[in-house]
């Protein structure tokens, strides 16, 4: 899970961390990063879709690559 957040930009691994790891609210987030409640809300969404991307990404070559090894394994054995 730390590969996939440190693939986010700057901006949206921030308000992650504030949210999550700082438990701050939308209002304090946007306090510390100088930005709207709304632009916080926006950077998680896309935050989060990002996440969901990529971790799909990770799932589905983890997926291959087991494909791959038990296709050498069996042939080979």
């Amino acid at each position: 899970m730390e590969q996939v957040l440190n693939e986010l930009p700057t901006r949206q691994r921030e308000v992650i961390y504030l949210k999550y790891y700082n438990n701050l609210s939308s209002k304090e987030i946007a306090e510390v990063m100088e930005i709207s409640q709304q632009g916080v809300l926006n950077t998680l969404y896309k935050a989060f879709k990002k996440l969901r991307s990529n971790i799909k990404l990770q799932v589905l070559s983890n997926v291959i690559s087991l494909i791959y090894l038990l296709f050498y394994w069996n042939i080979f054995k």
